[in-house]
């Protein structure tokens, strides 16, 4: 009888609130306090989340120049120096700054990381350039978040630099990291054979 009656008392809270309060219904009710306290506790913590410099990451921008040893920005309207190289042909230099961009390893030609550059030079609308202008490799770094690239041949597909010389040329530059996010630039030149030309 008094195994019954405490069996009966037992299950008494049961009867009395329809629900019993084990150790299981005790963790639930616990997790179920604390959840929004860690959720906002979250939340808190990501506000000052961004890039590893401790900013937001800026858009990515480039900026086309030139340059065999420093950057020179170009602009519309400005002088594209047509030069005769050692071996007969035409080509321009160009140069590229870039920021928002993944840099790759300027030190390792062979990195996985590195962006690819393509410089394009157009004359009325038509390539001029001979289209091996492709650089997969590390931009140097110049500044906060700010890389380079300096003294890129872009060969040109012509055979006298007098033929266009006063002619409107388009030069672009398109850079592309390993994450796919690409940044380009263009300016209108005028074409002008460089006066160290043979």
């Amino acid at each position: 009888m008094s195994a019954l009656k405490s069996r009966w008392t037992n299950r008494e809270p049961e009867r009395a609130t329809g629900h019993r309060f084990g150790r299981f219904d005790f963790m639930t009710a616990l997790a179920r306090r604390a959840m929004p306290r860690i959720a906002i506790l979250s939340m808190l913590g990501c506000l000052g989340c961004g890039s590893d410099d401790g900013g937001a990451t800026p858009p990515a921008k480039a900026s086309i120049g030139s340059g065999d040893n420093t950057f020179s920005a170009l602009s519309d309207g400005s002088d594209a120096l047509i030069v005769l190289g050692p071996q007969g042909g035409y080509h321009l230099v160009g140069a590229v700054q870039v920021s928002g961009l993944k840099p790759g390893d300027p030190s390792d030609l062979g990195s996985p990381d590195n962006p690819t550059t393509t410089f394009v030079v157009e004359n009325n609308g038509i390539r001029i350039d001979a289209g091996g202008a492709h650089y997969t490799q590390g931009l140097d770094p110049v500044g906060a978040n700010t890389f380079e690239m300096i003294g890129r041949i872009v060969i040109l597909d012509i055979t006298n630099a007098d033929a266009i010389n006063g002619s409107t040329l388009g030069f672009s530059v398109t850079v592309t990291d390993i994450d796919g996010i690409s940044a380009t630039d263009s300016v209108q030149l005028i074409a002008r054979p460089d006066p160290r030309n043979p």
